[in-house]
Formats: C-alpha cells, sequence, structure tokens
C-alpha cells in the first residue's frame, strides 16, 4: 500500500552546512499491517512519517501510496503526535471535529461518527468538556479520534504516548490495538520503546543513526489479540533483544534468533 524508494531528505542549515536526515530509505508497507519505527534520537524516523504524510517534501526519492506519488496532505492518511495539540478553546467534540470544519465538508454528516468514535475511545460523557479537563492519556484518545474522524485508510503516529506515564501507556496500547484489529487500518508507529514496538507491530523497522537508512525489518509472529502478558513470552523476550542488538551493532552482522528467520535485511 505505501511504497517508499531511494528516499533521501537533507535539511538547509543557518551553519551553512546542511544535515542530511535520510538517507537512500527502500520500504514498503502492506494494507492492513501494524509497522513500527524504531532507532536513535535525531535519526529521521519523525521526518519519514511527515514525508509519508505528505506535510514535508523530500530531497529526491518517491513515496506513493496505492501507486499514486504523495504530493501532499490527504485525507486518507491521518495523523497523531507526540503531544495531543488540542486547542484549549474548543471541547472534546468540536476538537475532533475541526478536519471536517478546516476540509469544508458537512458537519451534520460528521456529527454521528464524531459521537461514535467518542464512545469507542470510552470518552462519550466527556464530549463537551475541555481539554484541561481531561487526563494526559484522554487527552490523546481525543487526537486519536480527531485523526479517525475522515476514517482514513493510514494512520500515522509520531510516538503518541512518550509523555505518558507507564500504565497509562500499556493502557493506550492495549487500546491501539483494538482500535486496529477493529478497523483493519495501515498503522506506521514512531516509538523509542523496543518493547512497545514488539507488542503493538506485525512487524519493526529499525533505523540506523542519522543520516537514517532501514537496517533491518523484523516479522513479529507474536500471537493476536495480545495482552500485556504477551510481554513475558520467551519468544518476545528473544525478538526485544535481537532488534537492541541490531540498533546497538548498526549495520553489523548481529546474531539472530531463530524467529527471526524471516527477517527482511536492508542496509
Amino acid at each position: 500500500m505505501i511504497e517508499v524508494r531511494d528516499l533521501n531528505m537533507t535539511y538547509p542549515a543557518a551553519s551553512g552546512r546542511p544535515v542530511r536526515a535520510l538517507d537512500g530509505v527502500d520500504l514498503e508497507v502492506r494494507r492492513g499491517e501494524f509497522v513500527s519505527l524504531v532507532g536513535p534520537s535525531g535519526c529521521g524516523k519523525s521526518t519519514l512519517l511527515k514525508i509519508i504524510a505528505g506535510l514535508f517534501r523530500a530531497t529526491s526519492g518517491v513515496v506513493s501510496i496505492d501507486g499514486r506519488h504523495v504530493a501532499g496532505p490527504s485525507r486518507d492518511i491521518g495523523m497523531v503526535f507526540q503531544g495531543p495539540v488540542l486547542l484549549p478553546w474548543r471541547t472534546v467534540l468540536q476538537n475532533v471535529m475541526l478536519p471536517v470544519e478546516v476540509r469544508r465538508l458537512d458537519e451534520v454528516s460528521f456529527h454521528e461518527r464524531a459521537q461514535a468514535l467518542l464512545a469507542t475511545m470510552g470518552l462519550e460523557e466527556f464530549h463537551d468538556r475541555y481539554p484541561y479537563e481531561l487526563s494526559g492519556g484522554m487527552q490523546q484518545r481525543v487526537s486519536i479520534a480527531r485523526a479517525l474522524i475522515q476514517d482514513p485508510a493510514i494512520l500515522l503516529m509520531d510516538e503518541p504516548f512518550a509523555a505518558l506515564d507507564a500504565m497509562t501507556r500499556e493502557g493506550m496500547n492495549l487500546e491501539l490495538l483494538r482500535i486496529w484489529s477493529g478497523t483493519g487500518k495501515t498503522v506506521i508507529f514512531v516509538t523509542h520503546s523496543i518493547i512497545e514496538a514488539v507488542f503493538l507491530s506485525s512487524r519493526v523497522v529499525v533505523m540506523s543513526s542519522r543520516p537514517g537508512r532501514v537496517l533491518d525489518i523484523i516479522d513479529v509472529d507474536l500471537p493476536m489479540p495480545r495482552t500485556l502478558d504477551a510481554m513475558g513470552a520467551p519468544e518476545f523476550g528473544r525478538l526485544a533483544v535481537h532488534i537492541r542488538s541490531r540498533l546497538e551493532h548498526g549495520a553489523g552482522d548481529a546474531p539472530a534468533p531463530a524467529a527471526a528467520d524471516r527477517t527482511e535485511a536492508r542496509s
């Protein structure tokens, strides 16, 4: 569904020395997959996500969705950022409806969907509350509902749970898996947490330090639906150790566990 070919991104710098963020990235994401991107800080994970979303224009290379080149933002893509980015003067329902208003779509026809999304997120009774009246996890659920309001085929998530406490984060992971399994959407998820990546994903993409390249693409064959107990399984541990090893050794030949025999390497 999503195809990235020989993607390069270089930023201009005030010092006059350009910063190369991405270097020859190749990636394919199949329809309905949950793919996580992990890598060191500054390796270009967020940049890659924003290029796929059409928010940034790459220096060179091609990103296509269903065979069509990405030239700008699309209603087929929903984006969730690290912070909820809610407008404090708007209620929960009004924040969810914001993309509908911006695109000047029929608000009446989307109102019922917004209410249904809030119910799915467990926020139905909070529709008339303001962001300051919600916890961090609740605010992030509002931002996910906002990203889903136009029923996009693709959901791009840039470290959406990084600022949450451990227990809230685990709950949001379970909620996200439930949404993904119930909607069949294609998800690309950026995280610094190896454990989170393994728990959520059908595949994990390991990126190098800047300039970011794809070092490894690892299948996660853990059974679905997943519960928090899955984190204690030996197979879970082997996958986490393998990903950590790839991050530590860069493009070197780190030993792979038996379950990673189908790992697709990119370097």
